[in-house]
């Protein structure tokens, strides 16, 4: 079975996010997945952080020759490959009246007639704004241009209009295609939102646009019908301050996020009904939020709303973990076969206004313990490093050697231990100035309403001083999980002490013979793994 994942919208964006923390902590052993990164806004601040993740995470993986290697049983299991696609809306193709190219006929009765089909269709604001930030909640103008934008890029690359990259759409392409005449299944999850512009725009046409797509890149490579297509149906969970009048008079058009309820009331509508959609579509999940919106401008100095660029980093939230676990599900589910349609849910436990989460929320109960097993070692991992280590794998390393003459990791480059000491902080957090850094778990914890989110209260406490003490053996409240207990009256928890020693005295730990082809850095990652695995106890 051959694996590609579209992240759509900045939305999509942090979705994307949140499923290479699920593969970083080995949820997909031995898999290649093919990730294309699609957005109008390039310059997006959440696509920029997504991308350096989904970066990070391909170098602490790929070797001198770029080549990975898939493993099993341990974290960063699986072998990922980016591409990155961006319609260029700027300069002559600023704006969607530019993009139609109104009045460039040389016969004025072409032009007028043009003229008056646009203004019947699309109001004069819609025509004008700019492209650059994204659609803006104007998916009837935004599904038309992405569609044509990515075949467009395919027939300039293949016409030799414009040279090909080893990271453009027409690589994920030929992926795409080669993975087909491979003979083997291949499947394609698109993750996005349904509220607001380029996610809501684009997932309707997508599947669309890369059949066609494949035809004009590779006519032979008869492949297209055969795609098994899944989605996220994610409906309005933030919200944002409202323009100024200043500020809607200057961008003419800006996505009003009162409106994000009723676009989505109206888009589960069109995904329910439209015979084309259940046509293309095998596996619609739908995810949506019930409590309180989060505010990506609370605290912003201004009343402006920020609608995309640079300074767009909105923190992470659970609505996209549970995007990413869909992406789980979709690519695990050996059932799905063309011909089918289901759109899917499940409810969370709520009680006044807090849910309840649990590891089985998110993969479901037969997969739970597993997931339990790899993110409460990869979690404990980020503490071992930043508690004991100050942030850095490489003064672990330094111990091993000349404290207990282990010298098995002692070639560990500086830069492979920076990616993993990168990821990690981007995943749990840090600390500077004596104060914590969030990552991405400590702020989907917060968006989540459940104080301690699958792991115990204290790992999220926000005292630095008390974070650097607390000990990390007790991260589940299940004491059958705890491998460090709380100390006697002269004792305190020395969780770290319990690790190293077992690190160091079993031999059954080490990475086998089929380790050989791997990184230092990830042999590293495994006999880690494997040594919070046998404490925690959580599976065999």
């Amino acid at each position: 079975m051959k694996l590609f994942l579209i992240g759509v919208g900045g939305t999509g964006m942090r979705c994307l996010e949140a499923f290479t923390h699920l593969a970083a902590c080995g949820l997909f052993d031995g898999q290649e997945i093919d990730i294309l990164s699609l957005d109008t806004d390039t310059n997006n601040g959440n696509k920029s952080q997504s991308e350096q993740l989904i970066d990070t995470y391909i170098r602490i993986k790929k070797d001198s020759t770029g080549k990975q290697v898939a493993l099993r049983d341990s974290f960063f299991s699986a072998n990922i490959h980016l591409f990155r696609f961006s319609p260029e809306y700027s300069g002559t193709n600023r704006t969607f009246r530019l993009v139609s190219k109104l009045g460039q006929s040389t016969d004025r009765h072409v032009n007028k007639n043009n003229e008056d089909l646009m203004s019947l269709l699309f109001d004069k604001e819609v025509q004008e704004f700019d492209l650059s930030h994204g659609y803006r909640a104007q998916t009837h103008v935004g599904s038309y241009l992405m569609y044509h934008a990515i075949l467009e890029e395919v027939t300039k690359i293949k016409n030799g209009e414009k040279s090909a990259k080893p990271d453009d759409i027409t690589a994920f392409l030929k992926r795409l295609s080669d993975a087909g005449l491979s003979g083997q299944q291949v499947r394609v999850f698109i993750m996005g939102s349904i509220f607001g512009g380029t996610g809501a725009s684009s997932i309707p046409v997508i599947p669309r646009a890369l059949k066609d797509a494949l035809k004009i890149w590779d006519s032979t490579a008869n492949i297209a019908e055969e795609l098994l297509f899944g989605t996220t149906l994610l409906t309005n969970y933030f919200t944002f301050n409202k323009p100024t009048n200043q500020q809607l008079a200057q961008e003419k058009v800006i996505a009003d996020a009162d409106k994000f309820s009723l676009n989505s009331q109206a888009a589960l509508m069109f995904y329910e009904a439209d015979s084309t959609i259940r046509n293309i579509y095998q596996r619609m999940y739908h995810v949506g939020w019930s409590s309180r919106l989060l505010n990506y401008d609370e605290g912003k100095t201004g009343k402006s709303t920020t609608t995309g660029g640079a300074e767009q980093k909105n923190v992470a939230h659970v609505v996209e973990l549970m995007c990413a676990s869909a992406a789980y599900d979709f690519f695990k589910d050996s059932s799905i076969k063309k011909g089918e349609h289901k759109i899917l849910y499940k409810t969370i436990v709520n009680d006044n206004e807090r849910f309840d989460f649990t590891f089985a929320d998110f993969v479901g109960q037969e997969e739970q313990y597993k997931l339990m097993d790899k993110w409460t070692a990869f979690y404990a991992l980020s503490f071992m490093v930043q508690n004991h280590q100050d942030g850095d794998i490489k003064n672990f390393v330094s111990a091993l050697s000349s404290k207990y003459n282990i010298a098995d990791y002692k070639d560990l480059t500086e830069e492979e231990a920076k990616f993993i000491n990168n990821f990690l902080k981007m995943f749990a957090f840090s600390y500077a100035n004596g104060h914590i850094q969030d990552g991405w778990l400590r702020q989907v914890q917060k968006s989540s309403t459940d104080e301690h989110f699958l792991f115990s209260v204290n790992s999220f406490q926000t005292d630095a001083n008390g974070l650097k003490k607390y000990n990390w053996g007790q991260l589940l409240d299940a004491k059958e999980y705890q491998f460090e207990g709380d100390g006697g009256w002269l004792s305190s928890p020395k969780p770290y002490d319990t690790f190293l020693k077992k690190f160091r005295e079993d031999p059954n730990l080490k990475p086998a013979s089929d380790f050989e082809s791997a990184k230092i850095g990830e042999r590293l990652l495994y006999h880690i793994y494997q040594t919070f695995k046998a404490l925690h106890k959580i599976r065999k």
